[in-house]
Parts: C-alpha cells; sequence; structure tokens
C-alpha cells in the first residue's frame, strides 16, 4: 500500500510543481517507498519522506519492526535526518535538488503522551520550502556559445525535444521557429503539436531518422525515449550532441551538457543557423510523403495497435490531460496520435520503470484526464484504484491497451516466454471497484466520459504485424 501511494505523492508533486510528503510506518514500508524514490530523483521531483522508526536502542537487535532505516535511501535523498521523538532541526539547508528524509524515533505506547496539548509537529517537524539556488550565470554563457557553436557547424542538424516544463514551451517553440531546422518532438514536449513549428516537425516517426545522415543533434528538455537517441551513444556516437535542460541529467555519456533554465536561455536569444536549406527542404518533403502514407496505413489497418492509439488520440477531447505510462504507450503516442489538436501529455520517465504508472497518473489528475497504459504496466498496480475515494474529480479514463503481453520485446525475443503472454481481461477488476467498464478492438468516433472508465482496448496482432511490415516498405519505395 506505501508504494502505490508513494507513486501518487509523485504525480501530486508532479502536478503541484511543489514538495510532497509521505508519512510511513517503520520497517518495510520504508523500503517500500524505493521505486518511487528512484523515479522521482531521476525525473528532478522533490518528495519529504517521514518514517516513524523504533528508538535507536533497538537498531541492530532484530527488534520487531526495526530495520537499518537511516541512510537507506543513500544517494536518492540530499539528506536523512534522524531523530528521537522530542528532538529538533532545521530544514533551511534541504535545496530541494533531492529528496528529503526525515526518520523519528519514537516509544511506545506514545498514548501515554498528551500531544494534544503541545503542536509536536510544528514544533519539532517545521519544514520550509524555499526555492531552488539559481544557476550559476556561467552556466548560461557556455550555454549559449554551445548554441552558437552548434548551428554555424553543423550544415545537417537535427534538434530532439523531449519533456519541458509548462512554462519552458512558448520561449522552446519561438527559439525553434528562428532556426528552421527539422525537428522531432515527442508528446511530452508541448510541441509536439505546434501550428508555429509545423513546417519543419517530423511527423512520419523516428524511422525516417535512420535514413539521413547528420552531423549534430541538439537534445532540448527531458532525455527523449526514441530509439536513435540510444544509437547517439552506440551505432551513431561520431554524431557531435549538445545537451540542454533544467534537468542535471544529460541521458547518455558523451553528449556536451548545459543545465539551464530554458526559458531564461532562450527569451530574447538571436541565433543563426548555418545549415544547409535544399537539404533540410528536401528532408521535411520527403517526411511528409512518408506521412501522408502512414495516414493511408492506419486507414487500411484500423485494428492494428498503431491504428488503435491513432483513434483513441482522435476521440480524447482537445486540451484533455493525457498521460502515457511506459513505455510502448509512450513511443505509440508520439508515433501515430492525432496532430490536429493540442493535448497535455505526461509521463512519469525517470527510470523508466512501469511501477506505480495507474498511482502516478491518479496523483496528475485534474479535469478531463485520460491514462494509457500497457496490460503488463496495469498488473503490475492493480491496487492503485483504492486511491480513487480521495479524488473529486470523475471524469477519468484508465485505458488498457491489451495486446496479450509485452509485446515491446517482440522484436528483440522470438520465445513468448520474454514477452510474458496471457489471456487475461480486466473487465473483472473494473467491477471489483464499482467502476464502469468497456471493452473494444476497435474504438468508436467518441467515448462520453461522465464517470471513472476502465476501457480495455484489443488490437489484432496479425493486422498489426502487417502495418509494420507495410510500414517497413514505405522506406524502399518513395
Amino acid at each position: 500500500m506505501n508504494g502505490l501511494l508513494v507513486f501518487f505523492a509523485l504525480g501530486l508533486a508532479k502536478k503541484t510543481k511543489q514538495p510532497t510528503a509521505i508519512v510511513v510506518t517503520s520497517g518495510t514500508a520504508v523500503a517500500e517507498l524505493y521505486p518511487a524514490l528512484i523515479e522521482a530523483y531521476y525525473s528532478g521531483v522533490s518528495l519529504v519522506l517521514v518514517s516513524a522508526d523504533r528508538p535507536r536502542r533497538f537498531r541492530k537487535t532484530g527488534a520487531p519492526q526495526c530495520i537499518e532505516q537511516v541512510d537507506i535511501f543513500h544517494h536518492y535523498v540530499e539528506e536523512c535526518i534522524d531523530l528521537e521523538w522530542e528532538e529538533s532541526f532545521s530544514s533551511h539547508s534541504w535545496l530541494r535538488n533531492r529528496c528529503y528524509h526525515i526518520n523519528v524515533c519514537f516509544e511506545e505506547p506514545l498514548t501515554d503522551i498528551n500531544v494534544r496539548d503541545k503542536d509536536w509537529m510544528a514544533e519539532h517537524l517545521r519544514v520550509v520550502f524555499k526555492k531552488k539556488q539559481s544557476l550559476d550565470q556561467s552556466q548560461y554563457l557556455l550555454a549559449r556559445n554551445a548554441l552558437s557553436d552548434f548551428f554555424s557547424k553543423s550544415k545537417k542538424p537535427l534538434v530532439i525535444v523531449g519533456s519541458l516544463l509548462e512554462y519552458e514551451i512558448v520561449s522552446v517553440e519561438n527559439f525553434l521557429s528562428q532556426m528552421k531546422v527539422p525537428i522531432y518532438a515527442e508528446g511530452t514536449s508541448g510541441i509536439r503539436e505546434s501550428k508555429i513549428l509545423d513546417p519543419y516537425l517530423i511527423k512520419s516517426g523516428e524511422k525516417l531518422l535512420n535514413y539521413e545522415d547528420f552531423d549534430g543533434v541538439l537534445k532540448i528538455g527531458g532525455v527523449p525515449t526514441l530509439k536513435m537517441w540510444r544509437n547517439l551513444s552506440g551505432v551513431l556516437k561520431h554524431i557531435p550532441v549538445v545537451s540542454i535542460s533544467s534537468s542535471v541529467f544529460k541521458g547518455m555519456p558523451h553528449a556536451q551538457h548545459i543545465q539551464v533554465d530554458l526559458e531564461i536561455l532562450l527569451d530574447g536569444s538571436d541565433y543563426k543557423s548555418n545549415h544547409d536549406q535544399d537539404w533540410c527542404f528536401k528532408l521535411l518533403q520527403k517526411d511528409q510523403l512518408y506521412y501522408q502514407k502512414l495516414i493511408e496505413l492506419l486507414k487500411l489497418e484500423p485494428l492494428s495497435q498503431a491504428a488503435v492509439y491513432h483513434q483513441l488520440s482522435c476521440l480524447i477531447p482537445e486540451s484533455s490531460r493525457v498521460y502515457v505510462g511506459n513505455s510502448l504507450p509512450i513511443r505509440k503516442w508520439d508515433f501515430v496520435a492525432s496532430r490536429e489538436k493540442a493535448f497535455h501529455v505526461m509521463a512519469s520517465r525517470g527510470a523508466n520503470g512501469i511501477d506505480g504508472q495507474i498511482s502516478t497518473f491518479l496523483g496528475l489528475v485534474d479535469g478531463v484526464s485520460w491514462g494509457i497504459f500497457g496490460d503488463l504496466t496495469t498488473l503490475y498496480d492493480l491496487n492503485a484504484l483504492y486511491l480513487l475515494k480521495d479524488i473529486p474529480e470523475k471524469r477519468i479514463a484508465i485505458v488498457v491497451i491489451n495486446n496479450g503481453g509485452g509485446k515491446i520485446f517482440s522484436s528483440m525475443f522470438k520465445n513468448p516466454k520474454f514477452q510474458n503472454r496471457h489471456h487475461l481481461e480486466f473487465s473483472h477488476w473494473a467491477q471489483s471497484w464499482g467502476l464502469s467498464y468497456l471493452k473494444y478492438t476497435k474504438l468508436p468516433e467518441k467515448i462520453n466520459l461522465s464517470e471513472t472508465t476502465v476501457i480495455e482496448i484489443h488490437p489484432n496482432e496479425k493486422a498489426t504485424q502487417r502495418f509494420h511490415k507495410s510500414y517497413e516498405k514505405l522506406f524502399f519505395k518513395i
């Protein structure tokens, strides 16, 4: 239970942009926080973890519910404060670069102390949230020089845009509209459907990137999910990579990375690109032809998995909050989701894990919200629906794309055991929590979302295989 609650807290922290506190008892209850804490660390999200503990004299005795809780989270917290319950401390030194752990030792029974007569929490556990320290100005000079150098040297540049903070989106959009270079924008960037950048956005999928001889890559924002990004540290490691982001993480070993506030860096910027405009025009023209063929394929194979994601994006109302839960849903959404309307797309990709995805989504719910998950991801977090009792918003869709296993591994492992194949369905799961349930193989044009609903979709495996074969052939025909 603590595991799903801390993932819920992670979602709340992402939504409110403020640290969220979670309070747990001692023993293994503390250890259950670890997966979400790792996710928070790599997502740049701050949590306050308050754990109860047995008195210090019980340590290393094997006493009930007594494990080694001090520094249990080691690298993933900024500091661990260890207190006997009447001791005080100050949190003023917390920079909010990482999570904060407060471990409080209690005598038993605590009910012997009249805690009502003193506001113990206010007196001893006052946590003051101060703003993160501003970045050194030398970082901005370094970033400006790196951008100028990149655009002056690269004749065939590619810009990859990962997840952005909401307030960064306009600045990045305006900056890229000046550069007029090819852009691969992920759904979580907030600019995938940009009308301003439409002429420069690669829309036919990342497959096209494998057939172009880029001589430089600029990564803006969070660590990308596309396969080419991984290849840039492998078979494409000869291509120079510059990374600018508000995050400390660059996503690969050899990239030149500068941590900056993108709004400060890019607002009022006056960078000039020296790219080959004829090459750029031909690349984007080719992409447009592929994109037209892609749309035709989606219509030709309406029962395929790709078509299901496209249909889903077409029926979700514009401006809805859409959460894509690891890992195939993220890639499929980026590949085929409608570009005719804008969504507020979110994900939890810090450590790329499938734990707690539904719980995190429920923490992020705000207005009409759609969470899209694979079947295995859903099976990992079945207890998450317990959290619905504390969520006032009821226009929530929990979409399960049930393809009978982990199909993301099918291209790597032919043995079906590696795909964890199954024949499970999720109607009884919805029924056990008293939720509405819908099941489709092909989606209708409209779904009225008036209450929390589990929507299970079964793509056709043969149609999916035909779609991918036809899509692969496109790149040898045009």
